[in-house]
């Protein structure tokens, strides 16, 4: 039986951890989610988010008022 049908037979649609004497080797994980990791992980090396997160944290520090989640969430067309 190959990896791609005792993936289908078990889970799918969840991650899976391929090991070699019980140490974990490969990690398989669905098409559409290791597209959104990727779509994450360029989202997070854009110089200007980079900032943002360091501003944010000097504020956090300084004890300034923070933004609340709904604001937040309005502000980037997020809809909860």
């Amino acid at each position: 039986m190959c990896l791609c049908q005792i993936i289908k037979k078990n889970k799918p649609h969840k991650p899976h951890i391929i090991t070699e004497y019980g140490k974990p080797k490969q990690f398989v994980i669905p098409y559409n989610e290791m597209i959104e990791i990727v779509k994450i992980l360029e989202e997070m090396s854009d110089p200007e988010f980079i900032k943002e997160i360091q501003t944010s944290r000097k504020s956090y520090k300084k004890g300034k008022e923070q933004v609340p989640v709904n604001k937040l969430w309005a502000e980037l067309g997020i809809k909860k």
